[in-house]
């Protein structure tokens, strides 16, 4: 009864193909949330005296002729004497060196030349 075979051993293996398609998706979407942090603008807060003709998601920044930002939220200012409206703008990375304490933005209303101005919308200016 000696005879008998001699079983062959291998160690066990605790990786699975199936691993691959959560690694790859979470690759993906380390990658997508890399991308969107990297790409995301500087926030700031223009105070105005009235928020009239400014949009939520609508309302561009533009500066020298060029969309620069983009106003994000509206809420109203009731705090001191002057009441007014305070808009959360989003402004592109690249005009971090241009935004100062002291930049001065103002709104630009189109005015009723041609059917162009008549559909467009309030913008912001700075200075």
């Amino acid at each position: 009864m000696t005879d008998l075979p001699v079983a062959k051993t291998r160690p066990a293996s605790n990786w699975s193909a199936i691993w691959v398609l959560p690694l790859i998706a979470l690759i993906i979407g380390g990658w997508l949330g890399w991308r969107a942090y990297t790409e995301t603008g500087i926030e700031i807060q223009v105070r105005f005296e009235s928020g009239e003709g400014i949009q939520a998601n609508k309302t561009e920044v533009v500066y020298k002729g060029m969309p620069v930002g983009k106003v994000k939220a509206l809420k109203l200012d009731d705090e001191g004497n002057s009441k007014g409206v305070i808009a959360t703008i989003e402004m592109n990375k690249d005009v971090d060196q241009y935004l100062k304490t002291s930049t001065r933005f103002w709104l630009v209303k189109p005015k009723a030349a041609n059917l162009k101005s008549l559909l467009s919308s309030t913008r912001a200016n700075p200075q």
